[in-house]
Formats: C-alpha cells, sequence, structure tokens
C-alpha cells in the first residue's frame, strides 16, 4: 500500500506522528520515502517536454538550455525550482518573453498568487471563511464605492458579493501568511512556526467568527497543509517550504504596517505632532522587527523594493529617521541599509 502525504502531517497531525513512531518502533513493513529535489536534469526535461512538445532533436535547444542557466544562475530562483509546482510557475513565466526577470524578486509575488489559487481550487475551504460577516457592511460599502452603484437585492446582487468576499477571504489570507512569516523572519528568528501560534493568529480576527468548532478546525487544517509550509523539527510545528517565501511574504507584511501607519499619520491633525512622532516610531520598530536586518537577505530587498517605489513610504522611512537620529541608532542604521536600497 502507498500512501501520499504532505510531510508537514508528520509534525503537525499528532495522530500520524503517533502512527508513524508506533509502526517503525514495532519494525513493521512501513518505509518512508521522500521525493528527490529537482535539478538541472529535471528542469531540462520539464522544459523539452512542455517548449519543444518532447521532439527528440529538440531535448537540448536553445529554449531549453536558457532556461535551465536562468534557474541555475540565480540561487533563489534555483531553489524554488526544486519543487516541481514552483518550477512549473518559473516555466510559464518564461515561455511570455523567452527569460525570466533579471531580479528574482519580480516572479514571488506570481508564485504566491498562484500557489493561493491552487489552495482555494482544492475545494477543502471557501475564502470567505476566512472574513468574519460582521465587517460585511464595510464589504458592502466598499463594494458600492467601487462599483459607482449600490447593489440591488437578487441575483446580481449577490454574484457581485459574493465575489467580493472570496476577494476579501483571500486578501486576508495573504495577511495571515505575511503575519506568520513576519513574526518567523523578523520577531523570533525561529526556523518553525508552532500551529498554536498559528491558530493565535488567525483568532477571531481573520476566520468568521459565526463558524462552528468543526468548521474552525476544518479551516485550521487546512492552513497547516497548505504547500507554503513543510514539516517543523517538533510536533505541533510547522516551517516555510522555502525561507525565500517567507522573507518576501514578511517584507510584504512590513510595507503593509508602514503604509498603514503613514495613512494614520495623514489623518492626524497638525497639533498632534508628539503622537505623529510615536506613530511613525512604533510602525518602524514593528516593521522591522527584533532580528538583525541582514543587507542582501530577501526580506532586505524586498522591503528596500517597496520602498523605493512608493513615494509615501520612501518620506516615512526618511522622516523616521531624522525623528531617531539621535535615541535610536541600531534602527537608523538599519534605515540607512533600506534607504541605500
Amino acid at each position: 500500500m502507498l500512501i501520499c502525504s504532505r510531510d508537514s502531517l508528520l509534525t503537525s497531525s499528532t495522530a500520524l506522528g503517533q502512527f508513524v513512531t508506533q509502526q517503525l518502533a514495532k519494525g513493521t513493513a512501513l518505509e518512508l520515502y521522500e521525493l528527490a529535489p529537482w535539478g538541472p536534469d529535471a528542469w531540462r526535461k520539464l522544459a523539452w517536454m512542455e517548449i519543444e512538445s518532447g521532439l527528440n532533436e529538440r531535448q537540448s535547444s536553445p529554449k531549453v538550455e536558457a532556461f535551465v542557466a536562468a534557474l541555475s544562475g540565480s540561487p533563489e530562483l534555483s531553489q524554488l525550482a526544486s519543487l516541481p509546482f514552483y518550477c512549473v510557475v518559473l516555466l510559464e513565466e518564461f515561455r511570455k518573453s523567452g527569460k525570466l526577470p533579471a531580479d528574482p524578486l519580480g516572479v514571488l509575488d506570481t508564485i504566491i498568487e498562484r500557489m493561493l489559487a491552487r489552495e482555494g481550487s482544492k475545494v477543502v475551504f471557501e475564502w470567505r471563511e476566512f472574513v468574519d460577516l460582521d465587517v460585511l457592511d464595510d464589504v458592502m460599502a466598499a463594494g458600492e464605492q467601487m462599483l459607482g452603484f449600490t447593489m440591488a437585492d437578487g441575483r446580481q446582487g449577490k454574484e457581485v458579493m459574493e465575489l467580493l468576499l472570496d476577494k476579501a477571504g483571500r486578501d486576508n489570507m495573504r495577511e495571515i501568511l505575511g503575519e506568520v512569516a513576519h513574526q518567523r523572519v523578523r520577531q523570533t528568528g525561529q526556523a518553525e512556526v508552532q500551529v498554536a501560534d498559528l491558530r493565535h493568529v488567525l483568532g477571531p480576527t481573520y476566520i468568521d467568527g459565526k463558524l462552528v468548532v468543526a468548521d474552525s478546525e476544518r479551516v485550521m487544517t487546512a492552513i497547516v497543509q497548505f504547500a507554503f509550509f513543510g514539516a517543523g523539527k517538533k510536533a505541533g510545528a510547522v516551517d516555510f517550504a522555502h525561507p525565500i517565501l517567507a522573507e518576501h511574504l514578511a517584507a510584504t507584511y512590513a510595507l503593509n504596517l508602514l503604509r498603514r501607519a503613514a495613512e494614520h499619520v495623514a489623518e492626524m491633525p497638525e497639533t498632534s505632532g508628539l503622537s505623529r512622532v510615536n506613530t511613525l516610531k512604533g510602525a518602524v520598530r514593528q516593521a522591522l522587527g527584533a532580528v538583525k536586518l541582514e543587507p542582501g537577505s530577501v526580506f532586505h530587498r524586498s522591503l528596500a523594493r517597496g520602498i523605493a517605489t512608493d513615494p509615501v513610504l520612501a518620506d516615512l522611512i526618511e522622516t523616521a529617521s531624522d525623528l531617531m537620529r539621535k535615541d535610536e541608532r541600531v534602527l537608523v542604521a538599519a534605515l540607512g541599509v533600506l534607504r541605500a536600497g
């Protein structure tokens, strides 16, 4: 009998972990196998089959070799391409123009969105389950403002509302992943995520509060089984399958923290000088976290990239640097690294 399972279940599922441990201790015929990571040979075969339709005389065509060279020349892309799904996404990006982006960060958002779409297509949950229906009125108001008219009752209004709820739930899921990644990468520096901590992050903020306990557990289990996660080192823990994606998600979350702070400060009256200063300082501290900022890391590059393309954030970082110059030397030094790009 062959049983296929995601490796994260070996640590996140107590029942499966105990079963495997007991069977191995008994000396039964149970054997564990792991899929080998993909490398240049697998990349070449995939490109040959997809680009050249598997024609014998085209096994090492210029296009095939160009794809393999693009992956081999980037530590980040080659690490991502070690998993078949990411490799397929990268190949699809390659086929659009015959090359991959010079900056590998340019494809990370695409990979994350494709991964979310794949998880949603499994029909284990609905995206709207990640929206607390108490905020339904806010979603409705935002939808009406975006569409420019009031949604009437009936089939069309219902369809529009379902689309809005699904979008809100999917956005929340990305925020959840970002918050968990940020906690792992920037706060604790740990190499794994406790399932209990993940449950705490979800809480009533991201999951529909009207779900019964059984449905909440089902949603929780679905998240733990996301392909974003792999097995942790300890029971009750999972880890991001790729540190690259964890750092990019953490940077995206940090950028959102800074944007919300900028919006909040902009709404404050000019007389609230001290409150504005404290808000900026607090946002920067939270966004950068407690772990030393490593120049050249994916987190650093993703964060710097986002700041450089957003004038509001660039101004916020410059202002925060001036405000903290005297008493926050470590943070100011980190901000200097970000401003340098």
